[in-house]
């Protein structure tokens, strides 16, 4: 299935920050987060294995055992259930992968 990024449904999360819903198959999907320098997620944690890739900006993540300054161009991988946050540093994008398929998301609001 092709997915047009003009056609993607808008979830607004905080003010400050937007997710859209990318691609997606019967396992997995692919995100984009688009965040506000100052925005900062509660600390949460899913079942799902996560990868996040930076497109631009810069985000701090932050996990259980630690935290790190991304930049544009770096990454990281979340094993399920492991506490984590993002703060924007500056206005920041970020693309989100998911598996197995996060029905949380496609079931927003």
């Amino acid at each position: 299935m092709f997915y047009k990024f003009t056609a993607a449904t808008t979830h607004q999360l905080a003010p400050d920050c937007k997710r859209r819903v990318l691609a997606q198959t019967d396992t997995m999907m692919l995100c984009r987060l688009d965040m506000d320098a100052g925005h900062m997620g509660p600390i949460h944690s899913h079942p799902h294995e996560q990868c996040t890739y930076v497109i631009s900006g810069k985000v701090e993540v932050v996990l259980e055992d630690g935290k790190s300054l991304l930049e544009a161009g770096d990454s990281v991988g979340f094993k399920s259930n492991v506490p984590h946050t993002y703060k924007a540093v500056e206005d920041s994008v970020v693309l989100e992968s998911f598996t197995p398929l996060r029905e949380d998301i496609i079931n927003f609001g």
